[in-house]
This record gives structure tokens, sequence and C-alpha cells, in this order.
């Protein structure tokens, strides 16, 4: 991984990765994984990305650049009870503001369900029927 160009093909491998997948680069020091941490977060930085954490780790006795892809905001969970395991949706400005730009997009409620990792909430089809009249 010693030119520009590797970095950026890597970056470009880290930025194709989906959801929690992580990307790990090998190096043969923890001061050459720390070089390339800083250097990855440099690009990252200058280009705007938010959504990849880039970590040194250690695994098998070999020093590693791990990228990981992060959701970019924590509006699924889990609860847990008596009755069972249960998603929970949080409707958070964000993913509110995303809804509105796939209706302003000229999106159907299909296919902005399709496109959401969860369907849209009872409150939010409500709020953006009173909103858009959809």
């Amino acid at each position: 991984m010693e030119n520009q160009k590797s970095i950026n093909q890597w970056i470009g491998e880290a930025l194709q990765l989906k959801d929690t997948e992580e990307l790990l680069i090998p190096c043969d020091s923890r001061k050459e994984a720390l070089k390339y941490l800083n250097r990855f977060n440099d690009i990252l930085d200058v280009i705007g990305i938010k959504s990849i954490r880039i970590v040194t780790t250690l695994r098998n006795r070999k020093f590693w650049v791990k990228f990981t892809k992060i959701p970019l905001t924590q509006e699924i969970g889990v609860k847990v009870s008596k009755e069972g395991v249960h998603k929970i949706v949080v409707t958070s400005e964000d993913r509110w503001r995303r809804i509105k730009m796939m209706v302003s997009d000229g999106l159907t409620l299909d296919a902005i369900n399709a496109y959401l990792e969860f369907s849209l909430t009872e409150e939010e089809e409500k709020r953006l029927e009173k909103e858009t009249c959809l």
C-alpha cells in the first residue's frame, strides 16, 4: 500500500461497503497502520464521508487498518420483553428529511417503504399524508 493510487483504490472499496461490513488492510507494523489510518482519515475528512469508521486493530499477531461502514442514524432498535423481540423504529429528523426528499422526487409510498430499511411507521404515514397530501 505504497502509493496514492492504491490508497484511493482502498477508499473506493471502503465506500462500497454495506452497513456493518468491514474491510481489513494488512500492515507490517503498528507504525505503518497508524500512518495509513491518518492518511485515510484525512482523505475521508476532505471528501466529507462520515459513514465510515477507520481504526487500527491487531488480529492473529498482525496489524490491520479496519474500515467499517456504519449507519448514519441510530433509528432502529430492538425491544426484548416477555412477549418476544420487537424492532422499534424511531423517527429522527434525518430519517424524516430523507422521506420528504423521496416524496419530492416523486416516489410512491410503496417505493419509499421498499427503500427504507424498515417501512414507514403509522405516525410517519399520517404525518406524510398531512404534510404532503399523499
